[in-house]
């Protein structure tokens, strides 16, 4: 091993089937009063209610309505400071855990916002550790629950950026499955797709380590099997357990070594197209691949990278035969069929390109890249694209 690294999780990992019954005796811990952030569709949190029915008058409950803004963000801080909060649950999908996040690092850090925030603003450090908090995913995706960092978008700029920290990963997160069962089929391709693409990226990544290597093959194998299953049917616990831990996996491992120019990307036309996060780095996928190929070969650099990349086509399809290609096609196949719509489709135009990749350019994603990508390479991503 010829690498130093450190290594970062969350100190309490709880994972399995039902494991949202141990919420009460893990809140105990937690200093009050305690903000519980959820998303806005009450159906869906019902258990995560009954086990704090104990703690009804210590808690400040709290609604995310969709992917985090700096404006709400600002708004949900200075609601919870007011109210004296100490601590933080959050209950439901990236954007919800990323607001949590956000919360409990701001509840202790009076700067403004901006100062802390990577790109728009002055990536200061956070002046004192965020909050305790507790993670609950009810989507397979994003990796949230486990990384330091968490996703803000600033409209008036169209872009999205990261607060980041290390203390910003939970302390405590609960893995139950069974909260997933409910997701749609849309979010269930878009998050899953989301979750393969940080395993991809970070295995690939510049910065990779054993360490990592190792979470992400774990993540990766038979990904192909647990989507398709996943998809044909919702209530596949199996299927649904393993896209958890595939999620669960990506959000580690790009916290310790980055991800790679889908990533890069997905901030800026994020904030450009106000859609969401998975569609957009599902659609990027096979292109960004193929492109990273293409440059690596043209500059005749080391063939590690493309035998990781055949190596993730066959932990995926589950066929020791398969290459870099045929994943290309699997990922395409799935988008047709759910009706992933590309980026063109959602609203992008060529006079966004230059502005686009130079946002992209200053990501700490496109930073972690297998290699570093020409501006001409990087409008040809986006150009072909659609190609599918």
């Amino acid at each position: 091993m010829n690498k130093s690294f450190q290594f970062r999780t969350p100190k309490n990992l709880i994972i399995g089937d039902g494991t949202i019954s141990q919420l009460e005796a893990l809140a105990i811990t937690l200093p009050t009063p305690i903000a519980v952030i959820t998303g806005a569709r009450k159906d869906r949190h019902n258990l995560l209610w009954a086990s704090l029915s104990k703690f009804e008058q210590d808690l400040i409950p709290l609604i995310n309505k969709g992917e985090p803004t700096i404006d709400e963000l600002i708004k949900l801080t200075k609601f919870t400071r007011k109210k004296g909060c100490k601590s933080v649950i959050a209950m439901g999908g990236g954007s919800v855990i990323d607001m949590g996040k956000a919360i409990s690092a701001l509840l202790v850090n009076t700067q403004h916002p901006n100062n802390y925030l990577e790109i728009i603003g002055k990536s200061l450090p956070l002046d004192y550790p965020a909050v305790p908090m507790i993670a609950i995913p009810t989507t397979a995706g994003t990796g949230a629950e486990a990384t330091q960092n968490s996703v803000i978008s600033i409209p008036n700029k169209k872009v999205k950026v990261s607060l980041r920290h290390s203390s910003m990963i939970p302390e405590t997160v609960i893995i139950d499955p069974i909260l997933t069962l409910s997701t749609p089929r849309n979010i269930t391709t878009a998050s899953g797709l989301d979750a393969l693409t940080q395993l991809i990226e970070a295995f690939c990544s510049k910065r990779a380590h054993p360490l990592t290597d190792a979470l992400c093959r774990s993540g990766l194998n038979n990904f192909s099997l647990a989507l398709e299953n996943t998809l044909d049917d919702g209530n596949n616990l199996k299927a649904r357990s393993h896209l958890a831990h595939a999620a669960l996996m990506s959000g580690i491992a790009l916290t310790h070594v980055g991800l790679g120019s889908v990533h890069g990307f997905a901030g800026p036309l994020g904030g450009r197209l106000k859609k969401s996060h998975g569609e957009i780095c599902a659609t990027l996928l096979p292109i960004a691949i193929e492109t990273n190929i293409r440059a690596i070969q043209k500059r005749e650099t080391s063939q590690n990278i493309i035998n990781k990349y055949n190596e993730v086509a066959s932990l995926v399809l589950n066929n020791p035969k398969a290459k870099s290609n045929d994943l290309c096609i699997w990922i395409r196949d799935i988008l047709s069929q759910m009706c992933v719509p590309t980026l063109h489709e959602l609203g992008f135009r060529e006079s966004d390109m230059i502005t686009t990749i130079k946002q992209a350019q200053k990501s700490s994603s496109m930073k972690s890249n297998p290699v570093e990508l020409t501006e001409t390479e990087l409008k040809n991503l986006l150009e072909q694209e659609p190609n599918r």
